[in-house]
């Protein structure tokens, strides 16, 4: 609910776009692996600019067990929950198969995925439009905010376990990310 307030308040004070929507999927470590171990000496990467300007909000997010499809399934399922009107939703090539840009079609939004080599899943017609350029070029910046998320968020190792505490932790690191952002937005205008 908190993290519902939070994007109702962005929506509100028109920081959303309504047009444009970027999918995409990250890894949260369990504390509980043996694997998981890491050597105390190794450099700790940070995001590149958690202050930046130009990465825009989190609209949507769920968590789901890594399975392969979980993801493009999820992604599949935002989609699906968004108004009806016609969008563009930007994705890496994990999400370029053929069911999942069929079934973005049959929802009414353009699939903006990043090809894969010989890929025959998107034609011209979306290829080749200015949008799916730009699609391409901020759909990297989503990378962004899972660094945030990780790092300053308290994502890097997970504290919980079980799909609706994971879930909760997710959705309440979104929404201290969004209002980050949305003080940020608001002093650069």
């Amino acid at each position: 609910m908190f993290f519902e307030d939070v994007v109702a308040q962005a929506r509100g004070r028109r920081l959303l776009s309504a047009e444009h929507f970027t999918v995409d999927a990250t890894l949260l470590e369990a504390w509980a692996g043996q694997k998981s171990f890491k050597r105390k000496d190794q450099p700790n990467k940070s995001p590149d600019d958690p202050g930046n300007p130009t990465i825009n909000l989190v609209v949507d997010a769920c968590v789901v067990a890594g399975t392969g499809t979980g993801e493009r399934d999820a992604a599949i399922g935002l989609v699906a929950g968004l108004p009806p009107r016609r969008v563009t939703v930007g994705g890496d090539k994990g999400y370029g198969t053929r069911g999942f840009v069929e079934t973005l079609r049959n929802l009414a939004a353009t699939p903006h995925v990043a090809l894969k080599t010989k890929s025959r899943t998107l034609d011209r017609r979306t290829t080749g439009h200015a949008g799916y350029d730009i699609s391409q070029r901020v759909r990297k910046r989503i990378e962004e905010i899972f660094g945030w998320m990780k790092t300053i968020g308290g994502l890097r190792k997970l504290r919980h376990r079980g799909g609706a505490r994971v879930n909760w932790q997710f959705l309440l690191a979104s929404a201290a990310y969004n209002l980050v952002r949305m003080r940020t937005l608001e002093t650069a205008s």
